[in-house]
């Protein structure tokens, strides 16, 4: 019925009645999650500013006419986020 209206828009939004009740999917009796710890310097704001840091490295070291290459140390990537935090 709303088939020909998806094909000609490429989207269709289905509401149910308003007095339509789902069952309550999960069964709480069996149920388990695990759940995780989430630092906060892990949060999505942070991580945009440190997006953010790299793109203006990458952009200053192309401007430069050179390629960054992310340091290593004791075989593990140098955070140059970090670093310049800590230094700043």
């Amino acid at each position: 019925k709303i088939r020909p209206m998806g094909l000609e828009t490429g989207i269709v939004k289905i509401k149910p009645p308003p007095d339509w009740q789902p069952p309550f999917a999960v069964n709480v009796e069996s149920f388990r999650f695990t759940p995780r710890i989430q630092k906060l310097n892990e949060l999505e704001a942070h991580s945009r500013i440190k997006l953010n840091f790299f793109d203006c490295l990458y952009k200053f070291w192309d401007l430069q006419g050179c390629t960054l290459k992310i340091p290593t140390v004791e075989r593990k990537i140098l955070d140059l986020y970090k670093l310049f935090k800590t230094v700043e």
